[in-house]
């Protein structure tokens, strides 16, 4: 078992699908035979992609709010070779431990799965940009990297990048790349500060610097920026990365006139990233996107009640 998602440890919403992957092709049969989840919940399905060595585990029902919980498999898993699985040793279960969260969103708005389009631009189209070596750098899509869990739908096997690489002479005014959404039905998307606007980012422990960045309207022109505070990039794969776009205190400075979300209505404008002498000079192909949206306001967990829209929204129909 070379990953799971939700990964050790992880909080997930109680709707949640669990996905493990292997780093060799299994026996299904037996796999499916050796799962179990402690507290014990049915499962419904099974599905298998990437030759047997991936497998997507759907509930019946939900998870319970607020529950830490074990899937294990038992010793009984085996490859097609009738071997035990990666990792697990004769007589021994492979286990690993999440927990639900005591919130749910009443609201989720897909805002980009960057499956391929021409909504953004090059990194040097924006005038903002500055301090990139323009030969190394470039916003594209890859089928190679993509969310766990997307391998049964051939159409989301996909993510963007960035391939990029600093100037060693660091410019007036710092280094800054500023991925630009300039059009299109991704930036048609509108949001409030009930929000929370979310993005899987896949981060290569450069020690750089990311951060979102939303125009803001108070009528009908958008003519602010706001941005959320620098992150840095300090992990390795894919991570969920949250602006709560409800907290003051996770507003940073760009060119906004008072760099507090008072407006009436929010845009996407883009992603931003930045360099100073803690981080990597040249990242070849990171970070990627995944899917971003915005979730709407948290609430108490008061009912298992869901109703699943259509693929991109969930609404509370308690």
């Amino acid at each position: 078992m070379i990953s799971t998602d939700p990964s050790e440890g992880a909080s997930i919403a109680v709707n949640s699908s669990i996905s493990i992957s292997f780093s060799k092709t299994v026996d299904t049969t037996s796999v499916e035979n050796s799962v179990s989840f402690t507290p014990s919940i049915n499962i419904s399905s099974f599905s298998w992609s990437e030759g047997n060595r991936t497998l997507l585990i759907k509930t019946t029902g939900y998870f319970a709010y607020a529950t830490d919980y074990t899937l294990t498999i038992n010793s009984s898993a085996t490859d097609i070779n009738e071997k035990p699985i990666d990792g697990n040793v004769m007589d021994s279960d492979i286990s690993f431990n999440f927990f639900t969260a005591n919130l749910y969103y009443i609201d989720e708005i897909m805002i980009d799965n960057f499956y391929n389009s021409t909504y953004w631009q090059q990194p040097d189209y924006s005038g903002s940009t500055r301090g990139i070596f323009l030969p190394a750098t470039s916003f594209e899509y890859t089928r190679n990297v993509y969310l766990p869990g997307s391998e049964i739908c051939p159409l989301l096997k996909r993510s963007a990048f960035l391939k990029y690489q600093w100037e060693e002479t660091v410019p007036a005014g710092g280094y800054l790349l500023r991925e630009y959404l300039s059009t299109g039905s991704p930036r048609n998307v509108t949001f409030d500060t009930t929000y929370t606007l979310q993005c899987y980012v896949y981060g290569d422990g450069s020690k750089n610097k990311f951060r979102f960045c939303i125009d803001e309207t108070h009528g009908v022109s958008w003519p602010d920026h706001e941005v959320s505070k620098w992150l840095t990039i300090d992990w390795n794969g894919w991570k969920l990365i949250e602006w709560v776009l409800s907290d003051p205190t996770s507003v940073g400075e760009w060119i906004s006139n008072n760099n507090v979300l008072d407006g009436t209505a929010y845009r996407i404008d883009s992603f931003q990233l930045t360099h100073d002498n803690t981080g990597a000079i040249s990242d070849p192909s990171l970070p990627l996107f995944g899917q971003g949206g915005v979730r709407g306001r948290l609430l108490p967990c008061v009912s298992l009640d869901w109703e699943v829209i259509n693929p991109l929204l969930r609404t509370d129909s308690g």
